[in-house]
């Protein structure tokens, strides 16, 4: 999917953590190439989760994948 859109802004909202998880609602803006429709795309979740040595064990990354298709399918 990552092939299909061209990241256009990009930046951290609010973070949420403890002590191995930090969970950030990023906010961001991309253009699906097959429409060229520039799509906002709000509160898409990061998780990243740490080890005891504090290195990253696991990323994770929630998207509105509804969103995503409705993008690519407007020609």
């Amino acid at each position: 999917m990552i092939t299909r859109f061209e990241v256009n802004k990009i930046f951290g909202g609010e973070f949420f953590d403890d002590d191995s998880t930090v969970v950030d609602l990023v906010r961001l803006e991309y253009t699906a190439r097959a429409s060229g429709r520039k799509v906002p795309e709000i509160d898409e979740l990061h998780i990243w989760h740490f080890d005891a040595a504090g290195k990253v064990k696991r990323v994770r990354q929630r998207a509105d994948t509804l969103l995503q298709a409705w993008s690519i399918d407007q020609a």
